[in-house]
């Protein structure tokens, strides 16, 4: 089972919109904390730290079978 951290910022554009930036893919969970750790000091996101998200996805699996659309 091969694990991949990606590294977002979400950014709130108002009451019904999100603004999601795919920061980086990264094998090992470690990487992907220094990656946020320097951006976090960049200008774009000083000030929005709470955006920064990591999430752990399985290479070859399927995470969301289900909940699309009307059945």
């Amino acid at each position: 089972m091969t694990k991949l951290f990606v590294l977002y910022h979400v950014e709130e554009v108002d009451d019904f919109r999100e603004r999601v930036k795919t920061l980086g893919v990264f094998d090992d969970k470690n990487e992907a904390v220094k990656a946020k750790r320097l951006l976090m000091l960049k200008s774009d996101f000083l000030g929005k730290d709470e955006g920064f998200l990591i999430d752990c996805l399985e290479l070859n699996h399927t995470n969301w079978k289900e909940g699309y659309g009307i059945n």
